[in-house]
């Protein structure tokens, strides 16, 4: 389903209005080239036909992938750690199948970095451990550094960006083995087979509330 309201909206910088399009479903199933526009922070980007200033104009939205089996809910800025799809809500809940990955994000960087994390077919869990694992080690050389931002897998490394001051700075490659160790010691936990029904935020909150990190961590050293 691909779901499009239309609203007015107020340029801010010449004041003209205009309407413009917000989408409160992506499926990348039906409309592949939403994809890539999700990737590049495009999806969201509005141009004034009038002094072509462009605007970034958030708004909730779920993306869905229905040959990848994967859902991810941008609901901005919610306190909720989970969201409970209700069935034939917009046609959503009669795809959350028991082979769906569910995901809710409240910052956009954050749902975009979700999207790409799953497109490439990586376990967002591991990935979630093994950013905590490598900022922690990184702060020891660079106290600054306020958290990892996944960017991709080239040449087999698992690509980083560095923020500082909410800005990211450079880069870091970790060695997919890391990767593939940290997910074989994951997938023995009971977390890494746990079937939630629900849309669940996997963040920094999420490891210290499940104990998974102080678990990995005590792992890895006893080896």
């Amino acid at each position: 389903m691909l779901r499009i309201y239309k609203r007015e909206f107020e340029c801010p910088q010449c004041h003209h209005k205009f309407t413009i399009n917000e989408r409160i479903a992506i499926n990348v199933t039906l409309d592949p080239g939403l994809k890539n526009k999700v990737l590049k922070g495009k999806i969201f980007r509005h141009t004034c036909p009038n002094c072509q200033q462009e605007s970034i104009v958030l708004n909730n939205t779920m993306y869905h992938d229905m040959q990848k089996h994967f859902m991810v809910y941008f609901m901005i800025a919610s306190k909720e750690r989970e969201y409970r799809i209700p069935i034939g809500a917009d046609n959503f809940g009669n795809f959350a199948g028991d082979d769906y990955i569910l995901r809710l994000e409240v910052d956009y960087n954050g749902f975009r970095e979700r999207v790409r994390m799953l497109d490439m077919g990586f376990n967002d869990l591991v990935l979630e451990i093994m950013r905590a694992l490598v900022l922690k080690e990184l702060q020891q050389q660079l106290p600054e550094a306020e958290d990892l931002f996944f960017i991709g897998a080239p040449e087999g490394d698992i690509r980083f960006q560095v923020i500082v001051d909410g800005k990211p700075v450079r880069h870091v490659d970790i060695p997919v083995d890391m990767y593939t160790k940290v997910e074989k010691i994951f997938e023995k936990f009971p977390e890494a087979t746990e079937k939630v029904n629900a849309l669940r935020r996997i963040d920094r909150q999420w490891l210290e509330d499940t104990g998974i990190l102080e678990r990995i961590e005590k792992i890895i050293d006893a080896e």
